[in-house]
C-alpha cells in the first residue's frame, strides 16, 4: 500500500471516508455470502445511499438494503437440496406422485410439496423408510 494513501487514510474522519465512499460508489461491489459454500453474490451500492453516518459507525449500503423484495439469493440459499433431489428421484424414477409419497412415508401432501420445494427437509428417520421399502440405495441418500 502506498505510503501517501495510509497518511491520508489516518487524517480522514469517518464522516470524511463516508463522503469519499459515495463519491466512488459507483465504482465498488460488495461481495456477500460464503466462497467455500459457492453462495458468493456481489451488490452493487444503493443509487440513493450508499453511504451513511450510522453514529459513529459508517453503514455501506447495498442495492437490498431498501427492498421489500426478497434477495434472490438468500431464498434460494435455505432451499434443502437433498429433499428435493430425492422427491424427484421418487416422482421420476418410481413414477409416484405427491398423494403416494405421502400416503408411502404416512405425510400430508402439504408436506411432500414443502420438500419437493425445498422448503423443509426430509429426516434420516424418513430416508432410512425409504431404503427399507426399496425406494432409495443407501448411497443414494448423499
Amino acid at each position: 500500500m502506498k505510503k501517501s494513501n495510509i497518511e491520508l487514510a489516518n487524517k480522514l474522519g469517518a464522516e470524511d471516508v463516508c463522503e469519499l465512499i459515495n463519491l466512488f460508489a459507483d465504482r465498488i461491489d460488495i461481495y456477500i455470502g460464503m466462497s467455500p459454500l459457492n453462495v458468493l453474490r456481489s451488490a452493487e451500492l444503493d443509487d440513493e445511499c450508499p453511504c451513511v453516518m450510522n453514529g459513529t459507525t459508517i453503514q455501506i449500503n447495498t442495492e437490498w438494503a431498501f427492498t421489500d423484495e426478497v434477495i434472490p439469493f438468500v431464498n434460494e440459499a435455505h432451499k434443502d437440496k437433498k429433499s428435493q433431489s430425492i422427491i424427484e428421484r421418487l416422482q421420476n424414477e418410481h413414477n409416484l406422485n405427491g398423494k403416494q409419497i405421502a400416503d408411502l412415508l404416512n405425510v400430508t401432501t402439504g408436506q411432500v410439496s414443502k420438500w419437493k420445494n425445498g422448503d423443509s427437509k426430509l429426516t434420516e428417520t424418513r430416508i432410512e423408510e425409504l431404503q427399507s421399502k426399496g425406494f432409495l440405495k443407501e448411497a443414494d441418500d448423499e
